[in-house]
């Protein structure tokens, strides 16, 4: 369970009910009261095409919203409670096991935030452009890939480049150029440049899965 609501747009949200409410009125012939309001606003539709619209963006003020990634990746809102619970005897979750089993409570906690530190590192923060710096201090964290080899170095760039059209090595290069400017005294160079040769190479890759989606 979290602590943290994230900021909302309530002066917006506020214009918007007092815009829709006399068209909804009018639409259902009766006056309505805030609660049903709503509950219209959120789980119903209009016939009219403008105030449908002004529905959606009310629906979409109480949802995601991307200017709230750098306060997700603070924290993701903090966590205030944890339970435990067995699936395999109890699937509807209806025994906390937390007080009675606390050494395992304890063990799963600290590998859930960890798993969820390691992602919120990870993520993009939307709605904010990530420099180029953040980028590069960002994949020094990143695990190499398994298949590779310091011994074998070279034959491990050579196959990840093959295939990369002009654009994505010039974007390979560009970055490691900016790296040995930004981080001149590395501790393993090699280590360094295949992080951003397996990020460059993701890139390639998610552009060409959206290449075959979009066909």
């Amino acid at each position: 369970y979290r602590v943290q609501e994230f900021e909302k747009d309530t002066k917006r949200i506020e214009q918007l009910v007092a815009r829709i409410r006399p068209l909804a009125e009018k639409e259902r012939g009766r006056k309505l009261e805030r609660s049903e309001l709503f509950s219209l606003l959120f789980n119903s539709s209009f016939k009219t095409r403008s105030t449908e619209k002004l529905r959606n963006e009310f629906v979409r003020l109480h949802q995601f919203q991307e200017s709230w990634t750098s306060s997700i990746k603070a924290g993701s809102g903090g966590f205030r409670k944890f339970e435990l619970y067995d699936l395999a005897s109890d699937p509807l979750q209806r025994t906390d096991l937390s007080k009675r089993k606390p050494e395992v409570a304890e063990r799963l906690k600290k590998e859930l935030l960890r798993i969820n530190a390691s992602v919120l590192a990870d993520a993009p923060t939307w709605g904010v452009e990530e420099t180029t710096e953040e980028l590069l201090t960002r994949l020094e964290t990143h695990e190499l890939p398994a298949a590779y080899k310091g011994a074998t170095h070279q034959d491990y760039v050579d196959r990840r480049m093959a295939g990369m059209k002009p654009a994505q090595r010039a974007r390979l290069g560009a970055l490691w150029k900016e790296k040995e400017r930004l981080h001149p005294k590395m501790n393993n160079r090699g280590r360094s440049f295949i992080r951003i040769l397996e990020y460059v190479a993701a890139e390639r890759d998610e552009n060409a899965r959206d290449g075959n989606d979009s066909r």
